[in-house]
C-alpha cells in the first residue's frame, strides 16, 4: 500500500515536467480557434501543447494557456447572453466560465490581448 501511495504522488510532478498540458478530458469538445496569438497563429487545440487551448466541458468554458505577458480579455456573446470579463496575465492561463445561466444555442467566443493578439471561435451549448 505504501508503494502505491508513493507511485501515485511521484507520478504528478514527472507528467508536469513532461507537457505543458497537466490534465486532458477526452469526453470534452476543443473548441476550434482562428486568429493571431503570441508565438504563433493557432486554428486548434491540438497544435502545440502550450498552445491557447479552448474546450468546453457540459456548461463550463476552459481557457488554457493565454497568459502572454499581457492582460486578456475574453468575451462571449450568443442566445440573449453576454459575458465579458479581463484576466491579469497569472490568471490567463486557467481561465474557467460558468455557463449555467446561458440558453442552447450557438455562442461566439472572442479572446484578445493587448499585444495585438486575438482568437476568435463559435460553439454550441
Amino acid at each position: 500500500m505504501n508503494r502505491r501511495r508513493f507511485l501515485l504522488l511521484s507520478m504528478g510532478p514527472i507528467a508536469g515536467a513532461m507537457s505543458c498540458k497537466l490534465f486532458a478530458r477526452p469526453m470534452d469538445d476543443d473548441v476550434p480557434t482562428k486568429g493571431d496569438w503570441p508565438g504563433g497563429e493557432s486554428y486548434n487545440a491540438q497544435i502545440s501543447p502550450c498552445s491557447v487551448v479552448v474546450t468546453l466541458s457540459g456548461s463550463t468554458l476552459y481557457i488554457t494557456g493565454a497568459a502572454c505577458g499581457s492582460l486578456v480579455s475574453v468575451s462571449i456573446i450568443g442566445a440573449g447572453f453576454n459575458y465579458h470579463d479581463i484576466f491579469a496575465d497569472p490568471d490567463a492561463n486557467n481561465i474557467m466560465i460558468d455557463l449555467s445561466t446561458a440558453l442552447s444555442g450557438v455562442y461566439s467566443l472572442h479572446i484578445t490581448n493587448l499585444l495585438g493578439g486575438y482568437l476568435d471561435g463559435t460553439f454550441n451549448l
